[in-house]
């Protein structure tokens, strides 16, 4: 989704981030970009594949700075997160039929972060 079209726009001294899925980006466009411009930087917090192989730009390219993905919850996000799951499973008890509230679909992991 996110290639070298995208890339090679973005301005000198410009940060591209990514906290979403790694899969989303053409690594080599990115890296080609990088490298033209070296006053851009990427903050990638996943890769594709995670981590990065073993040889890849990204671990000494001077303007990339991996860091460690956590790919859960942490803090008063816990206690929410359970909070919601009580809340969706007393309502399946009242009435199993009913859709739930909160249901993910196949479709939408392809595009959830």
């Amino acid at each position: 989704m996110l290639c070298y079209a995208l890339f090679s726009k973005m301005l000198p001294n410009a940060t591209f981030i990514n906290t979403g899925r790694g899969a989303q980006v053409v690594e080599k466009d990115l890296v080609r970009a990088l490298r033209e411009e070296p006053g851009r930087s990427a903050v990638l917090d996943v890769t594709w594949p995670e981590p990065p192989e073993k040889g890849s730009p990204f671990y000494t390219l001077p303007n990339v700075y991996l860091t460690p993905h956590m790919a859960g919850s942490s803090g008063l996000e816990v206690r929410r997160m359970g909070e919601a799951m009580l809340e969706e499973f007393r309502a399946w008890l009242a009435d199993p039929t009913a859709p739930s509230r909160r249901e993910v679909s196949l479709k939408m992991l392809e595009t959830m972060a």
